[in-house]
């Protein structure tokens, strides 16, 4: 079940709700700047038509059109974590059982 979700995920997208979701709370503070609220809407958007990413795609064409040297140019290491967390959560709740 989880490998048909995964791969139809994959073909498909992500909701982009269901992406929006998973970073809703992380902007709702209101303390981050334009460009990092510009990153992670990018992010929710490469979800929305790809459905999942490799950690290292955030360091290539579209996100370095905000942050040339990366996601350490405009977040905390905190942040960081915090983002690839909720990545890597998303992946798990469709990953192979």
């Amino acid at each position: 079940d989880g490998i048909i979700a995964a791969f139809l995920r994959s073909l498909v997208g992500l909701a982009r709700e269901a992406a929006k979701d998973r970073f809703n709370d992380f902007l709702d503070d209101g303390r981050h700047t334009a460009n990092q609220i510009q990153f992670i809407n990018q992010l929710i958007d490469y979800l929305a038509e790809n459905g999942t990413i490799e950690p290292g795609r955030v360091y290539e064409d579209p996100f370095t059109a905000v942050a040339p040297q990366g996601p350490e140019q405009i977040f905390t290491t905190a942040e960081i974590d915090d983002i690839f967390s909720r990545l890597r959560d998303l992946d798990a709740t469709t990953a192979p059982s």
